[in-house]
């Protein structure tokens, strides 16, 4: 009787292996591309100072120095040329957006500037260098759409607004009109946020900029407070007055001011929500440790232990309520049964009985 060998079953049911997940590492530029956006930094950067140091002493003596304004004016003119010679020279590829974005951006502010300095004081003056730098910063991005380009533009948008606001007689000049300078410089930060909102691709480096300017913005105006508190007392001194003279109070320019940056801390927190930036995270900071103990100092707070019992209370209570989440989700990961996983391909099904 001849002899039956049964080989092994194996059972077509079996999953097969997982597929490997691919490399999260990000791709980097080539070096090549690497060392011309360093070489444009610097190009860019001693172009900008040339235009800069033009501005500055082409009109030094009252009248325009040609040989000087000449200078700036070619390293403008520079700027927009090879920026978009390289955008086009390019064609668009990939990764090569910063080596002509940045020449964009940088001759737009230069042309507003040459601008501005060949019409000098006229009245203006700083529309027309506005615009002008708007209308280029906005063809740059067209070409090269990228941050530096938006940055521009606002700075452009600012000298428009600044200016608007001084003709209109918004801030008042004549008094110190902390209240309205305030209330402009979160207007034009809430609204070229939400502006560059729409941008993607400058979305956070505009917003975290603007940032920025708002914290210094209102430090500065704390320091003017500050000052105008301190010589208050001078300023109102009537000698022909029977009493002493009564000092002015500035609190509800802080008070407001307070609420101003509170405001904008708010608006800066649910931009990191929405973008998992931590610079909003990082000017919400800069803002509430900077501006509140310098209102408090301007203040002149009585018992700046209980400010401070108060904030520390209500930053540790939000730690606190994070540290709590934590706790919850280890405990719900650490109750989820979970064994060693066996070695080698995972268990066939018996063979079934030999029928032979």
């Amino acid at each position: 009787m001849p002899s039956v060998t049964t080989a092994p079953f194996a059972s077509s049911a079996t999953p097969p292996p997982p597929p490997v997940p691919p490399s999260a590492e990000p791709a980097s530029r080539p070096a090549t591309l690497r060392a011309d956006s360093a070489i444009v930094g610097l190009g860019v950067a001693l172009l900008a100072a040339t235009i800069v140091i033009s501005t500055v002493y082409s009109r030094a003596d009252g009248e325009l120095d040609w040989s000087t304004y000449g200078v700036g004016l070619a390293a403008t003119i520079g700027l927009l040329v090879v920026g978009a010679g390289i955008r086009f020279l390019y064609a668009g590829a990939e990764g090569t957006t910063d080596l002509s974005s940045w020449p964009l951006a940088f001759g737009a502010v230069g042309a507003g500037l040459m601008i501005g300095v060949a019409l000098d004081d006229a009245g203006a003056t700083a529309y027309v260098s506005g615009v002008l730098v708007v209308a280029l910063a906005a063809a740059a991005y067209v070409l090269s759409p990228s941050a530096p380009p938006v940055v521009a533009a606002v700075l452009g948008l600012l000298l428009v607004y600044g200016q608007t606001l001084d003709d209109t007689g918004i801030l008042d000049t004549e008094d110190e009109g902390f209240i309205q300078a305030a209330v402009a410089i979160a207007v034009f930060v809430l609204l070229v946020s939400a502006i560059a909102w729409f941008l993607p691709a400058a979305r956070v480096v505009v917003g975290v900029s603007a940032g920025v300017v708002a914290v210094g913005a209102y430090l500065g105006l704390m320091a003017f407070i500050a000052f105008a508190s301190l010589f208050a007392g001078f300023a109102s001194y009537d000698p022909e007055a029977t009493g002493p003279p009564e000092e002015p109070s500035y609190d509800n320019d802080v008070y407001v001011i307070l609420a101003l940056a509170t405001l904008l801390v708010a608006a800066w927190l649910v931009a990191a929500y929405l973008t998992d930036a931590p610079g909003f995270r990082l000017v919400g900071v800069a803002m509430t440790a900077s501006v509140l103990p310098a209102g408090m100092a301007v203040l002149a707070v009585e018992r700046p232990s209980l400010w401070a019992l108060v904030v520390g209370v209500l930053g540790g209570a939000a730690l606190l309520l994070v540290a709590a989440r934590a706790r919850r989700i280890a405990a719900q990961a650490g109750s989820t049964p979970s064994g060693p996983t066996p070695a080698g391909p995972p268990p066939s099904a018996p063979p079934p009985p030999y029928a032979g």
